[in-house]
């Protein structure tokens, strides 16, 4: 009985929905897609911290269809503050985001906030948008693209003087620099995101950044692998002989 009760609750809503002017209609889209843009904001915030991580992440999956539905509002409309919206579901929850969405469906995502980003001019927000799209194309396996993303942002960046900016998208060019196997410019990146990061005192990103310093020698270390086990391989033959020992 109560599932019959809320199913006629919710066509009740549609009809009167449907009845409403058409300028209403879209005041309550935007209402409706402004919220959950908060919405995911909000949740963004919260899973960052590890008491109500888990809770998030129930929270999110719940709201998860209505969430969805503002998003696609939001890139069916070409006004400014459907562009914000836009702009800012790409934008406010990029970590829980990489959780819940494949990295295909999240690069769609990005790609639309990027567009509406640069259609209201907000330079920031672009290079938000170009450097977690970058990330998605890391993701995807897609380090060309993903180069070219980055690239961007971390001209922007600069452009802005953004240096919290450029010190991550300098780290997450590094990683693509690896993904393409160009480990001098790898290193030139990841050097000058560690350095932003110490200028800065955020030890954090320090240590995220000397990781990354240590992936790329490994990545380097294994690139060659194949080669140096053959080498060995032989040098032992030479030197034994057929049937000889180690």
């Amino acid at each position: 009985m109560w599932s019959t009760l809320r199913i006629e609750s919710r066509l009740d809503w549609y009809y009167r929905a449907m009845t409403l002017p058409t300028t209403a209609f879209d005041e309550a889209q935007l209402r409706h897609a402004e919220y959950y843009a908060t919405r995911l904001g909000q949740l963004g915030l919260a899973y960052k911290d590890r008491n109500t991580m888990l809770q998030t992440l129930s929270d999110l999956e719940l709201e998860w269809a209505q969430i969805e539905s503002g998003q696609r509002w939001a890139i069916s409309r070409n006004t400014e503050p459907a562009c914000k919206i836009c702009s800012d579901f790409g934008r406010v929850a990029a970590s829980l985001l990489s959780l819940r969405q494949f990295a295909v469906d999240r690069a769609s995502w990005l790609t639309h906030g990027l567009e509406a980003a640069r259609q209201l001019g907000d330079l920031r927000m672009e290079a938000e948008h170009l450097g977690n799209l970058g990330i998605a194309y890391q993701d995807l396996g897609q380090f060309q693209q993903s180069r070219n993303c980055l690239s961007e942002a971390l001209d922007l960046d600069v452009k802005s003087e953004d240096y919290a900016l450029e010190q991550l998208h300098a780290g997450q060019l590094g990683l693509a620099y690896i993904g393409l196997g160009r480990y001098q410019e790898s290193s030139a990146y990841l050097e000058r995101a560690l350095a932003l990061a110490t200028k800065a005192e955020n030890r954090p990103a320090q240590g995220i950044h000397l990781g990354n310093l240590g992936l790329r020698l490994e990545v380097m270390s294994l690139s060659y692998c194949p080669t140096l086990y053959r080498a060995r391989n032989q040098h032992k033959q030479n030197r034994n002989g057929p049937g000889g020992r180690s």
